[in-house]
């Protein structure tokens, strides 16, 4: 089973090798400066990692030298899905699957969002949708919070031309 929001999941993915990795002559990242960040070590027996307690900045390590953007973030959600491709919707019975079908950006259950712009597009309609009545009795958001949460992510995606929720 797999929703929408699991695209939340490609991007933040992507902060790990884009973020974290120390910015040297290429960029590239390196396995021993992710690990540092993670407290990770390798096990030479089994060649498997574990944690060490150590989570660190790597010694000498410095920022990525160019800004992660949304763009970039839209092209890492593409490749990561195009890479394993999973149909979005839910079990709802012995053997039944069904599709999310008719959504902006997902259609049969495949993200048919080719570009990075229309990727956040879609990242932007599913972080401003109306929260789940289940949890109303846990939080009840007002029309303000609500366009005060919008106003602030809204300026960020009208240039990419996404509709603005009227919520």
């Amino acid at each position: 089973m797999s929703g929408p929001f699991s695209l939340l999941l490609f991007g933040a993915s992507a902060f790990v090798y884009e973020l974290m990795p120390s910015a040297e002559s290429t960029g590239t990242g390196r396995l021993q400066d992710v690990a540092s960040f993670f407290g990770a070590s390798k096990n030479t027996t089994s060649g498997g990692y574990y944690f060490n307690g150590q989570e660190k900045i790597p010694a000498n390590w410095r920022a990525r030298t160019v800004p992660f953007t949304d763009m970039l973030v839209g092209q890492e959600i593409i490749a990561q899905y195009l890479e394993y491709p999973v149909l979005f919707g839910g079990n709802t019975g012995d053997g039944q699957f069904d599709v999310i079908t008719g959504t902006n950006g997902i259609q049969n259950g495949k993200l048919n969002a080719t570009s990075a712009a229309s990727v956040m597009c879609l990242v932007y309609q599913l972080a401003t949708e109306r929260i789940p009545s289940s949890l109303n009795s846990v939080v009840t958001p007002t029309v303000d919070a609500i366009a005060f949460a919008v106003s602030k992510l809204g300026p960020a995606y009208s240039n990419l031309g996404c509709p603005i929720p009227l919520s």
